[in-house]
C-alpha cells in the first residue's frame, strides 16, 4: 500500500498529534454541518495513515461512508472506501476489502483525474489485487486502463508499473506485446539512469528470447543481467540469469559452461537462504538436472530432477492454495454485492410501488436478471474452487477437509497396493537426453493415469521412476483385487506395443515390473505446506517388495491377493520370498483371464 496523499507527511509526531486535537475540537465546535463533515474527515484521515492498526479505524470509516451517502459527497466516499479496502486487506479479510475496492472503483472511475488525483493509482492498485490472486487477465486490463488515461509526468514508480504490465502480458504467453512494455520500461530506466531496473529489465527481456528458443538475442542480455546484479548484489536476479544462460549453454553443446553457471546459481541461492522460494528453486533445480545429464552424471541429474519436480509441485501447491483463496473470496464478495443489490432492489420497489404497479414490474424483473447472474457466478467460482481441490485429494477427502477444516487418516481392511518400475531405467535412460527423458516418463505416466482411474483405483504417488497407486479406498470396495489386477494387465499390454513400436523403429524402449499385495493400510493426508494423499503399513512394504521380485512384462502378486482372485485368473506359483515380520510370502504370476465355463 503506498501512502498517495498524506498532507501532514512533514509534520513531526507532536504536531500531527497537535493536528489531530485541533482537527477533532473544530469538528465538535462547528456549526456548519458540511464543514464538521470536512474536519471529522480531514482527521480520519490523518490518523489512518498515522496509526493504522487503531482498531477504531474501520467502524469511523463506515459511519463516515454512511454520512458521504447522505451528503452526495462521492469524492470522499471514494477515498474511504479504498482506505477501508486497505484496513480489510492488512487484516486478510480478503472478501470484505475487494468489497470496498470494489465499490471505490465504482465511484472514482467516473472522475477526471484532475479532480481526483489518485485515480490513476488507485486503479493500478486495484490491478494488483486481481494479480496477487493470478487473475492475470484483469490486471492487466486495470493496468491499461490506468497506463492509457494517466498523463506519464503523474505516475510514480513509472518503471515498475511498466515492468509489472509486461510482467503481465509474459505471464500471458503474449510476448511481442511483453517486450513492448518491457523495452518501454527499459527507456524509463535509462532516463531515470537507474541501473538496478536496467539489470532486471535486460533479464526479462532474455528470458522471453529464451522461451523463443532466439538463444543470439537472449545470451548477451542474460549477460547483461548478471554484470549488473552483480554490481548491485542482486541476488536472486543473478542466479535466475546465470541458470538461464546455463541452459542456453547447454542446449548449445556446451556442457562444461551449463555446468559452471548452474552451479554458481545454486550455490547463490543455498548460500543466501532462498530455498523456500519455489518458483526460483524450480527453475534452478531444473536446469541443474539438464547440466548434469549433459555432462553424462545421470544419477545426480536425476536426483536433482526429482528435487525441480519437488520444488515445482510446492510452487503448484502454493498457487492452488493461493487461488482456491482467492475463489472463495471471489465467491463471498459475489455474496455481499447480491446482497447490497438486493437492498438496492428493496428501495427501488417500494418508491415505484408508489409511482405505479408497472414500472415497479419492470425494476422487479430488471434485478431478477442481475439476481441470477450473480447466482451464476457464484456456482461458477464455487466449482473452480471444487476443481482445484479435486485435483490435489480424493474426493471425500477434500468434503472432508472442506466440512472440518482438517481430515483425519482412516484405517481400511482390505487395500490391494500396485508397484511399478522400469527395468534397467539408468542403461535405457542414458540414451536420451534429460528433456526427452522426462517426455518419456510424463508419457507413460499420463497413461497410467488413465488406466487406473477407469477401476476407481486412487494414484499416490510417483517416486523418480516409480509409479504406486491403490484401490479399495477412499471408498472401501470388495472389488479391489480384481480392480488393480485388470489395471496392471492393461499397464502391461500398453508396454508390450510400446514395445513393438520402439523395435521397429530400431528405437531404445523401457519395459516395466508390476508387484501388487492386498492387505490392511492406514490413508491420510500428510504435510502442511505441500498437500499430499498417502497409505502407510506393511501392505505397502509387500507390495513394494512383489515388484523388486518380479519381472520385466510380468505381474508378479503375493500369496494374499492370489487367494482372492484365483478363480478368475490363471497363475503361476514362483516359490517363496523373506518378508520382515511376516515369515515367507508366496508369490504368483499372473497370467490371464480364466474362460468362463
Amino acid at each position: 500500500m503506498k501512502n498517495f496523499e498524506d498532507p501532514f507527511n512533514h509534520l513531526d509526531s507532536i504536531s500531527r498529534k497537535a493536528c489531530l486535537q485541533q482537527l477533532l475540537q473544530w469538528a465538535d465546535e462547528s456549526k456548519d454541518v458540511n464543514l464538521k463533515f470536512f474536519f471529522r474527515w480531514s482527521r480520519l484521515k490523518l490518523l489512518f495513515w498515522k496509526e493504522r492498526q487503531n482498531p477504531d479505524i474501520p467502524n469511523e470509516l463506515e459511519s463516515l461512508i454512511y454520512e458521504s451517502g447522505i451528503c452526495k459527497d462521492y469524492f470522499i466516499q471514494a477515498e474511504a472506501r479504498q482506505l477501508l479496502g486497505y484496513c480489510y486487506w492488512e487484516r486478510k479479510e480478503f472478501s470484505l476489502s475487494i468489497e470496498q475496492f470494489a465499490q471505490a472503483y465504482g465511484l472514482y472511475s467516473e472522475f477526471n483525474q484532475d479532480d481526483f488525483p489518485n485515480k490513476g493509482e488507485y486503479i493500478f492498485d486495484y490491478g494488483s489485487k486481481h494479480q496477487y490472486f493470478g487473475d492475470y487477465q484483469t490486471a492487466k486490463s486495470f493496468f491499461l486502463e490506468m497506463w492509457n488515461h494517466t498523463p506519464q509526468n503523474k505516475i510514480e514508480n513509472i518503471i515498475s508499473k511498466v515492468n509489472t504490465i509486461a510482467y503481465c502480458y509474459r505471464t500471458l504467453n503474449q510476448f511481442d506485446s511483453a517486450l513492448y512494455y518491457f523495452h518501454l520500461a527499459e527507456e524509463f530506466a535509462i532516463k531515470l539512469n537507474s541501473e538496478v531496473w536496467m539489470g532486471i529489465i535486460s533479464g526479462n527481456i532474455a528470458n522471453i528470447y529464451y522461451l523463443q528458443k532466439k538463444y543470439d538475442l537472449a545470451i548477451p542480455l542474460a549477460e547483461r543481467n548478471i554484470e549488473i546484479s552483480t554490481r548491485n548484489n542482486e541476488l536472486v536476479d543473478l542466479a535466475m540469469a546465470k541458470s538461464m544462460l546455463s541452459d542456453i549453454r547447454r542446449i548449445q553443446n556446451n556442457p562444461k559452461a551449463a555446468m559452471q553457471l548452474s552451479l554458481e546459481a545454486y550455490h547463490i541461492i543455498v548460500k543466501k537462504g532462498f530455498l523456500k522460494n519455489y518458483y526460483v528453486m524450480k527453475n534452478i533445480y531444473r536446469n541443474l538436472s539438464n547440466a548434469y545429464a549433459a555432462n553424462g552424471d545421470l544419477k545426480t541429474a536425476y536426483l536433482y530432477l526429482d528435487s525441480a519436480s519437488m520444488a515445482k509441485d510446492s510452487f503448484a501447491v502454493q498457487r492452488n492454495q493461493l487461488a482456491i483463496s482467492g475463489a472463495k473470496y471471489r465467491v463471498e464478495v459475489q455474496k455481499h454485492i447480491s446482497e447490497i443489490k438486493q437492498k438496492e432492489y428493496e428501495l427501488l420497489q417500494q418508491k415505484k410501488i408508489r409511482n405505479g404497479w408497472i414500472a415497479g414490474a419492470i425494476l422487479m424483473i430488471l434485478i431478477s436478471v442481475i439476481a441470477i447472474r450473480q447466482k451464476i457466478k457464484v456456482s461458477q467460482e464455487k466449482k473452480r474452487s471444487d476443481e482445484l481441490l479435486l485435483n490435489i485429494l480424493p474426493e471425500e477427502t477434500a468434503e472432508e477437509l472442506k466440512l472440518k477444516g482438517f481430515a483425519e487418516a482412516k484405517s481400511y481392511d482390505e487395500v490391494t497396493a500396485m508397484f511399478t518400475d522400469f527395468k534397467n531405467f539408468t542403461i535405457a535412460s542414458e540414451q536420451l537426453t534429460a528433456h526427452n527423458l522426462v517426455k518419456e516418463i510424463n508419457y507413460f505416466y499420463s497413461a497410467f493415469d488413465k488406466i487406473v482411474s477407469k477401476y476407481n483405483i486412487e494414484k499416490i504417488k510417483t517416486i523418480g521412476d516409480s509409479y504406486m497407486c491403490a484401490g479399495g479406498l477412499p471408498v472401501a470396495n470388495k472389488t479391489n483385487a480384481f480392480d488393480v489386477i485388470q489395471a496392471a494387465m492393461e499397464i502391461q499390454d500398453f508396454m508390450q506395443k510400446h514395445k513393438l513400436e520402439r523395435e521397429a523403429q530400431n528405437l531404445p524402449y523401457f519395459q516395466l515390473r508390476i508387484g501388487i499385495h492386498t492387505g490392511p493400510v492406514v490413508a491420510g493426508i500428510v504435510g502442511i505446506i505441500k498437500f499430499a494423499y498417502d497409505i502407510w503399513g506393511d501392505t505397502v512394504n509387500v507390495a513394494a517388495a512383489m515388484e523388486h521380485q518380479g519381472v520385466e512384462g510380468k505381474i508378479n502378486i503375493s500369496g494374499s491377493t492370489y487367494e482372492i482372485i484365483k478363480h478368475k485368473y490363471h497363475c503361476t506359483y514362483r516359490g517363496k520370498i523373506p518378508a520382515k515380520n511376516k515369515g515367507e510370502i508366496d508369490m504368483y504370476f499372473v497370467d490371464g483371464v480364466k474362460e468362463e465355463g
